[in-house]
């Protein structure tokens, strides 16, 4: 292994480089993480010996911003050939993995609680993301920072659900209440208790919102498992593999750089005996999504070398696949972008309409957009279920879906070329 950056140019290029290049940083290779610090050849390279502590200072600051300084630190710790990182520096990651090892821990205190409290009610709850990933697939809660837990419940059991946490303390901040209104509704709006960590509670996930989707699988497929030592339910391999590389291109559009793509080298590495690239294959060709799969799964296996099977790529990608979003996809982690820079301008709801192949398909999607259910109206703009008012919201979804392509109620995609089902 080796370690090299560009280590000449002014403050700017190098800002420019270290953020074209720390992912290829972060590799996630049988249970360790591999670090491989390497530059293009035009930018020229410096062995790691004669970085200066401003290269280093880039370096942390990237791995900030991406999230993965703590990554960063475990694996530099664990680096036995001849790298100098300034100590000030790896003092730095340290405190950084540190305060995320304490936030964690007190995060997976309040959440055994709120597992234990909703186990009594009789709900059912599958821990999503941070929480599950942390624990399970890292092994290590302090390699994983959240800004958030996230919960799934049925949907009969949202009202039940709400209650008990309005009685544990738990509540909802005005201006959340005014964000979920343009929201998509597939949350409650984030339930809040004073020095604790945010909690949404999914009824449903974007992947499971999709034409032809029976949500009914994801719960079956459900697997049992103990999360701060409570127990609960976490999402199958496969399904967890699907929802993270959906949550990284179709929801956040790869905006969130990094962290996203080692989540699933752990997931690869966590469950490589396990996990069923068929069904993920099944999965993906079911709810349409294909070709977001793909893109996701590609892009972590040539930028930090996520142990993808070739031919579970080659399943995934579609005949029409255009490779100039693959290098968009690189950019958008490069910048930690989540504008809206792809060609199409139009609603990504409407582009997930016209990407359905069948005209039966394009009707059923654009009238599922159109008219959600009264519920979900009801949630997402917080009026009582029964009220007559929620009708005279459905203009407004309508305009939202076809005029407003920056409008944060389109999670599901942005692009037709991302929705097609595998050709």
């Amino acid at each position: 292994m080796y370690i090299c950056l560009v280590s000449s140019g002014n403050a700017t290029q190098k800002s420019s480089v270290y953020r074209h290049t720390l992912f290829e940083w972060i590799s996630v290779r049988t249970t360790n993480f591999c670090l491989v610090y390497s530059a293009r050849k035009r930018w020229g390279v410096a062995n790691c010996e004669e970085l200066s502590i401003s290269d280093w200072e880039g370096v942390v600051q990237e791995s900030l911003a991406h999230g993965v300084a703590a990554i960063l630190y475990d694996r530099l710790k664990r680096e036995s050939g001849p790298l100098r990182i300034p100590s000030e520096m790896l003092q730095r990651l340290k405190a950084v993995k540190l305060r995320i090892g304490i936030r964690n821990t007190k995060l997976y205190h309040e959440l055994a609680g709120v597992l234990k409290a909703l186990r009594k009610e009789g709900i059912q709850v599958i821990v999503l993301k941070g929480a599950h990933l942390a624990e399970l697939a890292y092994g290590n809660v302090a390699l994983r920072p959240m800004d958030d837990v996230d919960i799934l419940v049925k949907k009969h059991d949202l009202s039940r659900a709400e209650k008990k946490f309005f009685e544990m303390g738990y509540f909802h901040l005005e201006g959340d209440s005014e964000r979920m209104k343009s929201a998509s509704p597939h949350h409650l709006t984030p339930f809040r208790k004073q020095g604790c960590t945010p909690i949404e509670v999914h009824w449903t996930l974007p992947s499971m919102d999709t034409p032809g989707t029976d949500a009914n699988n994801v719960w079956e497929r459900a697997q049992g498992a103990e999360i701060a030592g409570s127990k609960a339910l976490v999402l199958s391999p496969e399904d967890l593999l699907l929802h993270i590389s959906i949550h990284a291109s179709l929801h956040h559009r790869f905006g969130v750089g990094l962290r996203p793509l080692c989540d699933i080298s752990a997931i690869l590495t966590r469950y490589r005996d396990v996990l069923d690239w068929n069904k993920v294959l099944s999965s993906a060709q079911q709810w349409g999504l294909c070709n977001g799969v793909y893109l996701t799964l590609h892009v972590a296996k040539e930028l930090i070398d996520a142990d993808v099977p070739e031919s579970a790529l080659q399943a995934l990608k579609a005949k029409q696949f255009d490779a100039a979003l693959i290098d968009w996809a690189k950019e958008q982690i490069y910048t930690l972008s989540g504008e809206l820079t792809d060609p199409s301008s139009m609603s990504p709801r409407l582009a997930q309409f016209w990407g359905s192949r069948s005209l039966t398909g394009k009707v059923k999607q654009l009238l599922r957009v159109a008219f959600p259910p009264p519920g979900d109206i009801a949630r997402a703009y917080n009026l009582a279920s029964d009220s007559l008012r929620l009708y005279f919201f459905y203009p407004i979804v309508i305009l939202k879906v076809t005029f407003s392509p920056a409008q944060p109620l389109r999670k599901v995609t942005f692009s037709s070329i991302f929705v097609h089902p595998k050709n």
